[in-house]
């Protein structure tokens, strides 16, 4: 399963990694699709999240990840944000003493460095208009 992602008019395939996080994969599939605006993480380094909130239903960490990579697209259900890192990351909160739990759902597949460079416009100019589609 794959889902598309525009960034500041990029585009790029995403592969869903059901076998790792299969509930939500499937609620994210179900709620798609989702057009916001993506803003720099300002703690976690190369990442961006949506701007607005994604209620899909899930509470709990699948595939638990920290340090992350170009192109893992990420559910944080804490906070309800989609994100994705376009160089390494890591989520984290000013405060180090607390730890932020995401799941990562997806791997950037086409078009990575074409993305990596469309997310470095949300860090240099601000928010940019995102799309993830089935």
């Amino acid at each position: 399963m794959e889902l598309q992602l525009e960034l500041a008019g990029v585009t790029g395939r995403v592969a869903l990694l059901e076998d790792k996080a299969p509930k939500t994969v499937r609620a994210l599939w179900a709620a798609l699709p989702i057009a916001d605006r993506g803003v720099q993480v300002k703690w976690s380094g190369d990442a961006w999240r949506t701007e607005g909130d994604y209620d899909i239903g899930i509470t709990e960490v699948e595939n638990e990840g920290h340090v992350l990579a170009a192109g893992d697209l990420i559910y944080y259900p804490r906070m309800k944000k989609i994100g994705l890192a376009y160089g390494r990351a890591e989520w984290r909160h000013p405060d180090l003493s607390i730890v932020l739990h995401v799941s990562v759902i997806g791997k950037v597949t086409t078009n990575l460095d074409k993305l990596v460079q469309a997310s470095g416009r949300v860090w240099m100019e601000g928010a940019q208009p995102i799309r993830l589609s089935r």
